[in-house]
């Protein structure tokens, strides 16, 4: 049986119950085993309205319960929680996670800790939404050397940037987004290109078996452009995207970029994410999906327990 303690029960860990209960008779079927959620840790109780009985303050309750044997962290926390993560995974527990904050910084460290354990540590929700990339990176490698990355990794920025296509100010474009609830109330980790960095970190990472320090990573955002930038570039047959960069050599980086609109990467629109990946023996392959979402991003986190227990 699948045991599941649910760590957030914000956006994408509340759009992942949801999906897991409204598809459940097809997973537990795919799996071969029942499904149960056993405990939810939210910071306060009294913010929701379902499963109360589910619900918990105490982290605790989910690492130290011996019936949870699969924990799915969606809290954006990161020092605070990757002890208890590390420990879980070297007593065996199954971890999945959407927190590209705590995946980015402490991959090392958690991959090390299921290397005696053996147990599961699946994070595709945590690099492009709906993307399927980490579970077709073994493919990727198989299919010719991968020399280098590139990529649209952030729905928030090419959201906003989109938006300035059409003539708007990025102030007037920011606002948008944050109506349409793209972007948070604090857009910094979107707009200056933290969220891309973490996720070409951990791309990066797996693909060319390097741990990168986030430190060393030269990070640029958006925050910058202007409206008559975009009006050049556009003038030119171009466009402006914020770009992760990384290659065989060791060099990566993000940062807004002039490319030709026409192109994939150029031709993406509001939250759409793509990734290509330059082999030699295979050419470019190219994966895009849209970005951005709690219910896409939580697809990603179905997609790894089907991966672990189907």
């Amino acid at each position: 049986m699948i045991k599941i303690g649910l760590l957030g029960f914000g956006t994408v860990a509340g759009a992942f119950y949801d999906l897991v209960e409204e598809n459940k008779t097809k997973l537990e079927k795919l799996t071969g085993q029942e499904i149960e959620f056993i405990k939810i840790l939210v910071r306060n109780k009294e913010k929701y309205n379902r499963c109360k009985d589910l619900l918990t303050v105490d982290k605790n309750d989910i690492f130290d319960n011996d019936d949870i044997n699969l924990i799915v962290e969606a809290t954006g926390e990161v020092d605070e929680i990757a002890t208890s993560i590390e420990t879980a995974l070297k007593s065996g527990v199954n971890v999945i996670s959407a927190n590209k904050a705590l995946i980015s910084k402490h991959l090392e460290s958690l991959i090390k800790a299921t290397d005696e354990s053996k147990a599961s540590l699946k994070f595709e929700g945590a690099v492009g939404g709906a993307i399927p990339l980490l579970s077709n990176i073994e493919k990727l490698q198989a299919a010719g050397d991968v020399k280098k990355i590139v990529g649209v990794l952030n729905g928030t920025s090419n959201f906003i940037l989109s938006q300035m296509e059409e003539g708007l100010s990025f102030d007037e474009a920011l606002k948008i987004a944050q109506e349409k609830g793209y972007a948070e109330a604090d857009p910094s980790a979107d707009i200056d290109g933290i969220d891309t960095m973490r996720k070409i970190n951990i791309t990066a990472s797996l693909l060319f078996d390097t741990f990168y320090k986030e430190e060393e990573i030269k990070v640029g955002g958006i925050r910058d452009i202007k409206e008559e930038d975009l009006k050049r570039a556009l003038d030119q047959g171009n466009t402006i995207k914020l770009i992760g960069y990384a290659d065989s050599n060791g060099k990566i980086y993000v940062r807004a970029e002039e490319i030709d609109k026409n192109s994939l990467l150029g031709s993406l629109k509001g939250g759409e994410n793509a990734i290509l990946f330059d082999t030699t023996n295979a050419g470019e392959i190219t994966i895009k999906a849209p970005g951005a979402g709690g219910r896409e991003t939580a697809y990603s986190l179905v997609s790894d327990l089907i991966d672990i227990y189907g």
